[in-house]
């Protein structure tokens, strides 16, 4: 298990190099694609240039031929001078060409050029191409000497079809350099591309780096971590995530400290009534107490137990409610009469307090409710017994359609607090701690509550009374 671990653990890689990296490779690909296609691309036009340029001195070159041709018969009869003349016509043929004409009255095939007989072992064995068409032609040679450029134009004489005039060159390679230019500046646009994203990405993951740390300190036990300041986050989705980090670290503080508190009280309350029953047992059972202050002891102790176990009940009703699904057994209540039922009950249990009960219906009598009878009745007395602990002395339960409302005139819950009251533990503050138990009471009735697809809220509360609400939620 421990070495699958660290192989995950080791699997993993900072976000900013993750996704810097795969768009590196992204672009890398795309850019390479791009270089491959521009540099085709670069080739085919510096031939086809040098191709148009190519034909273009050799079409002016058959047009001298052709001149040259029609005047050669005229020659003959001309004086010195004007033979002279005629032959400075006729332009000389440039050293870089290799140049073969080809004529129909003969067959026969003349080469000229300065330089043709380094060319013409490696030229000559090469077939001319559409030899007696009058279409132009191209052909890019490899021979063993390079690369060579032949392009084929016919020519006239006495605007008859006398031949073809071919001229061959040398390929010229100077636009490799153009390849390194495109190559150049691929490559600059792919490293401005990586610093961009590089750039944005390393802002983007900054507070969630932020966020990682603070992560890590809130397992460690500290609620307070640095968190990035959400006002200067523009993205609304890492905004709300900071948000909700924040808001989820506060919780999470309060809960902790609520648990603290709730364990010293219940370590304090606890303690009490055992220290309290061992007392006044060893009391009794030494004889220091007899007769019926020996007995006052005993009914003291019995009511001690009685408040330990209540404890302890809460407690552990709590965690089973909290820790597995409530199944509530559900049925068709007539609500007015399971009320009544209640109040009934909550005046028994409080014969000796002066509490006034009312009960209010605005439904017809035969109402029901689809609810867990017992989780009902357990939701209302706790409710009834908070409000007496809240120093209420007129009690009343209002029933509507969808909803009761249990009405008191006791001292209320301060607004700090109502966020609060249905957390576990909570208990509010210090003075009224020890009255009010282990403040697992209203978290229980909002559990029960929500088993029967119910809600309870509280509507208002002040120094006159508080006013809670239990809301059928699917008949709102």
């Amino acid at each position: 298990m421990k070495r699958s671990s660290n192989k995950q653990k080791s699997a993993t890689v900072p976000l900013l190099r993750y996704w810097t990296g795969r768009f590196t490779l992204v672009v890398v690909a795309l850019l390479i694609i791009v270089l491959f296609l521009g540099l085709h691309w670069l080739k085919d036009n510096a031939v086809q240039q040098q191709f148009a340029v190519l034909e273009a001195r050799a079409e002016l070159l058959a047009s001298y031929y052709s001149k040259e041709q029609e005047q050669t018969n005229k020659i003959i009869r001309l004086n010195a001078q004007d033979k002279l003349q005629a032959i400075k016509m006729v332009p000389a043929f440039p050293a870089d060409l290799f140049i073969q004409i080809y004529h129909l009255a003969d067959k026969q095939i003349k080469e000229y050029g300065e330089n043709h007989r380094v060319t013409k072992e490696v030229l000559l064995s090469v077939a001319l191409p559409a030899i007696e068409e009058p279409l132009p032609s191209k052909e890019l040679l490899t021979v063993a000497k390079g690369k060579y450029l032949r392009v084929g134009v016919a020519f006239f004489v006495n605007e008859q079809l006398a031949g073809k005039y071919y001229v061959t060159k040398k390929m010229d390679t100077h636009y490799i350099y153009m390849y390194w230019l495109f190559i150049a500046a691929i490559g600059a646009i792919a490293l401005c591309g990586w610093l961009v994203v590089y750039l944005l990405a390393r802002s983007l993951t900054k507070p969630l780096r932020q966020l990682s740390h603070a992560s890590i300190d809130i397992t460690s036990g500290y609620y307070e971590p640095d968190l990035p300041k959400a006002e200067r986050i523009k993205e609304a989705e890492i905004n709300q995530l900071i948000t909700a980090f924040q808001a989820m670290s506060n919780r999470l503080q309060q809960l902790e400290q609520m648990r603290a508190d709730m364990l010293a009280s219940i370590s304090h309350e606890l303690r009490t009534p055992i220290t309290s029953i061992r007392g006044m047992i060893q009391a009794v059972q030494e004889e220091v107490v007899i007769e019926e202050e020996a007995a006052e002891f005993l009914q003291i102790s019995m009511q001690e137990t009685e408040r330990l176990q209540l404890m302890v009940n809460q407690l552990l009703d709590f965690s089973y409610l909290e820790s597995s699904n409530i199944t509530a057994q559900q049925r068709e209540l007539k609500i007015v009469f399971v009320v009544e039922q209640v109040i009934v009950q909550f005046r028994l249990l409080n014969t000796n307090q002066a509490i006034i009960i009312s009960l209010r219906s605005e439904v017809d009598q035969h109402i029901t409710w689809l609810f867990d009878e017992y989780h009902l009745k357990q939701i209302l007395l706790n409710l009834l017994d908070n409000s007496v602990h809240a120093g209420a002395t007129q009690l009343s339960v209002v029933i509507y359609h969808n909803k009761l409302e249990i009405i008191d005139n006791g001292n209320g819950i301060a607004a700090a607090e109502l966020p609060f009251i249905f957390e576990r533990y909570y208990r509010g503050d210090s003075k009224r701690k020890k009255k009010q138990g282990l403040g697992l009471g209203l978290p229980i009735c909002r559990l029960l509550a929500e088993a029967n697809d119910a809600s309870i809220t509280v509507t208002s509360s002040d120094v006159q009374g508080s006013r809670f609400s239990i809301q059928r939620n699917d008949h709102k």
